[in-house]
């Protein structure tokens, strides 16, 4: 079955994958470190929808909830809104790649939330099988902007963290320890179906 759509079609998919999260924290406001490599690796879900222009071209966005384990003893989850545009080719128009910028919003157990621009690209084949189009795809990740994890000292000399970008030592009662940058790359695997 030819996955051939025309300008106007509207196709609405779900997926599930194994994610990889690699990330590099430096240390900002301390010399105690030149920065780690870390790895991690979990569970992605989604829903997506994407708009096809014509027979090559669509735009496609969606909700992308990343779950890791422990990263720095916290347990961390991205929740991404893609906006990506995908050429589709092939004799039958079934594999495709597709590149854009995902708004990247993190948080952990602590309630702490930070957010970020990152660059999308992926490639993917959709397989027909009788009426249902199944479709596997790697796609990455990788942040345009960084984290930020501050330490604090409060006004009784007790360390604590706090997520957010553009946090400045004159913050009222708030000495600044040290600050994590973090630049963060995901890398998945995903399998799913189009309706």
């Amino acid at each position: 079955m030819p996955n051939q759509h025309k300008s106007g079609d509207l196709v609405l998919g779900v997926f599930a994958g194994y994610t990889n999260l690699s990330f590099n924290d430096n240390i900002v406001f301390s010399n105690s470190s030149n920065g780690i490599i870390h790895d991690n690796s979990e569970l992605r879900i989604a829903l997506q929808a994407e708009y096809f222009l014509n027979r090559n071209w669509s735009l496609k966005s969606g909700l992308t909830l990343d779950y890791f384990g422990s990263v720095f003893g916290e347990k961390i989850q991205y929740l991404d809104v893609p906006f990506l545009v995908s050429w589709h080719y092939g004799e039958n128009r079934r594999w495709y790649s597709q590149l854009g910028l995902a708004y990247s919003n993190r948080w952990d157990s602590q309630s702490n939330n930070d957010h970020a621009a990152s660059a999308n690209m992926s490639t993917g084949v959709i397989i027909p099988i009788k009426e249902i189009q199944f479709f596997v795809e790697l796609s990455s990740l990788s942040d345009l902007t960084d984290f930020r994890l501050c330490s604090f000292k409060d006004n009784f000399n007790d360390p604590f963290l706090l997520g957010g970008q553009g946090l400045s030592s004159d913050m009222t009662g708030l000495n600044i320890d040290e600050c994590t940058s973090i630049y963060s790359k995901r890398f998945s695997v995903n399998i799913g179906v189009n309706f």
